[in-house]
């Protein structure tokens, strides 16, 4: 079993992220953990069905561009380092 982090800006409606609710579903399907990390503030995960057990992290900031991703760097690195 693997643990799989999958980052984006956010899963929104557009090909590329039905793409990606089905790779998350697959390998959920094969036994494997998988977390999304959504980096974009407000992000929402209903716009595709994922299974129940996909852990979903927002990284959601208020601070300027360069402090939310300064932010976003740090938080994806604690996150990378648990897995």
């Amino acid at each position: 079993m693997k643990e799989i982090v999958y980052v984006t800006m956010q899963l929104s409606n557009n090909g590329a992220d039905r793409v990606a609710s089905r790779l998350i579903t697959a390998w959920m399907d094969k036994g494997h953990d998988v977390t999304i990390v959504q980096l974009a503030p407000d992000c929402k995960t209903d716009t595709y069905s994922l299974p129940e057990k996909v852990k979903v992290i927002d990284f959601n900031s208020d601070h300027g561009v360069i402090m939310t991703w300064i932010n976003n760097i740090i938080n994806l690195k604690k996150v990378l380092k648990h897995k």
